[in-house]
């Protein structure tokens, strides 16, 4: 049972520690979310925009360093990583915004409701740009 289990994480490894640095992302989100608007009274849209800024900044760091093991620290690699990282989750943070803000101002849905259903879509897209874009790997030789 363990060997099924070790081979599974083998086989899956990116997509486990990217699932367990997706819910510590979300956490950073919805804890700063919570913080922003429960104990500082600041507008839920605004405050759902700063938490996902907050998110950004974590995943960017935990991906490069723990789910795509990136070793190249040059400031060039960096910068470019860094700017399609964040052009990409801005695309999702638009997309997070407007859904947000569709469901809770027109839909009426509650606010924590809305932020789980959202960010089980943009978890999903991030994954995929991350993957295939920002941390893509290049066969140098």
């Amino acid at each position: 049972m363990i060997d099924l289990f070790t081979a599974l994480y083998k086989k899956h490894k990116t997509i486990i520690i990217y699932i367990i640095f997706g819910v510590l992302t979300t956490a950073v989100d919805f804890v700063s979310y919570i913080i922003l608007t429960k104990s500082f009274g600041i507008d839920e849209n605004i405050s759902n925009v700063i938490s996902q800024i907050l998110a950004i900044i974590f995943a960017f760091v935990t991906n490069k360093i723990f789910v795509f093991e990136d070793k190249d620290l040059k400031p060039k690699a960096l910068l470019t990583q860094f700017a399609k990282f964040t052009s990409l989750r801005l695309v999702t943070l638009l997309l997070n915004s407007g859904m947000f803000f569709v469901m809770t101002e027109s839909m009426h849905v509650n606010d924590i409701i809305t932020k789980v259903l959202v960010s089980v879509i943009v978890i999903i897209l991030n994954y995929i740009f991350s993957k295939l874009i920002v941390f893509k790997k290049t066969n140098k030789g």
